[in-house]
């Protein structure tokens, strides 16, 4: 079987190049010879990649502190329901706090929604006015 001439230039270029990866690249078992690559790859040669690295380290931190604080806001609403006389507003010229209109504060109706997102549910919202045909298909699609 014979090879074109292509192919066998083609075959002596690749042997030649195996050749030279094996020389120059082979495998050390010196550690001191290794040290050297890993601090050269772990400092950066283009620009702004030590930048750049250290904004991606903060903006993961950022995100891991906004949704632990997230968590613990959710899990603190959930356990103490807000008081009537906080959502009351002062009547017009008023010069004190206005008073609760019961004496019995009332549980807070967010509660149980603020309960789901705690415990990563999915919650829906609708807001809707019976009139519009969009928000009826809605409100269909959804119960």
């Amino acid at each position: 079987m014979q090879l074109s001439r292509p192919y066998q230039i083609a075959l002596g270029a690749l042997l030649l190049f195996a050749l030279a990866w094996f020389a120059v690249l082979k495998p050390s078992d010196d550690a001191e010879a290794v040290a050297p690559a890993a601090a050269a790859i772990a400092t950066p040669s283009v620009p702004g990649a030590a930048g750049l690295g250290r904004a991606v380290d903060k903006a993961n931190a950022a995100a891991a502190a906004a949704k632990s604080s997230t968590v613990a806001g959710a899990e603190a609403a959930a356990a103490a329901p807000v008081a009537q006389s906080a959502l009351t507003l002062p009547a017009t010229g008023a010069t004190g706090p206005a008073e609760p209109a019961s004496a019995a504060p009332a549980a807070d109706p967010s509660a149980p929604i603020v309960r789901h997102l705690a415990d990563g549910k999915v919650v829906v919202l609708l807001f809707f006015t019976p009139k519009a045909a969009e928000d009826r298909a809605v409100r269909r699609a959804l119960t």
